[in-house]
């Protein structure tokens, strides 16, 4: 948790994973491999597409799948 740490500390953290990350961001930027939905954020959640039929039997009245 970042309110446990100095800010400057909290920030280098962040900077070292992505840049132990970039080769991978950068393929899944250029669409070289598939990008990995965490289904959390807003994005992930708004983008979600369909792979297959769904009956409308399955889905719940109170708002998803």
């Amino acid at each position: 948790n970042h309110e446990e740490k100095p800010l400057d500390v909290f920030i280098s953290e962040q900077l070292n994973m992505v840049s132990n990350n970039i080769e991978r961001i950068k393929a899944v930027k250029n669409f070289e491999i598939p990008a990995v939905s965490c289904d959390i954020c807003d994005y992930c959640r708004n983008s979600r597409m369909l792979t297959e039929s769904v009956s409308y039997l399955d889905y719940e009245i109170n708002g998803g799948f």
